[in-house]
């Protein structure tokens, strides 16, 4: 597998290419900041909310989900991967 470790799109510093990781997945930059000071639970209870309220209202797009999970995982532990393996049965299981 190849390292990507440090490798840089047309230049861009990592700010902007967090922001535009971010824009990518549909996340705003206030958002991520959020997201990031919450422990593993409440990130797990924020996403189930959330895609319950995609669901309710149409915008879930499992595609996006999709590949926001393989765009993590390979950052993730293999607890957090066995974690967020769980969550997305969850997901796809109807909450």
């Amino acid at each position: 597998m190849r390292n990507l470790r440090g490798f840089n799109s047309g230049g861009k510093n990592n700010e902007e290419l967090k922001e535009e990781m971010l824009k990518n997945y549909g996340v705003e930059k206030d958002a991520f900041e959020k997201y990031s000071a919450m422990d593993e639970d409440a990130l797990i209870s924020e996403l189930i909310k959330s895609v319950t309220a995609s669901k309710a209202d149409g915008s879930y797009d499992p595609r996006k989900m999709t590949a926001f999970i393989n765009a993590v995982s390979p950052s993730l532990t293999p607890e957090q991967r066995e974690k967020l393996n769980n969550v997305v049965r969850i997901i796809n299981g109807g909450i």
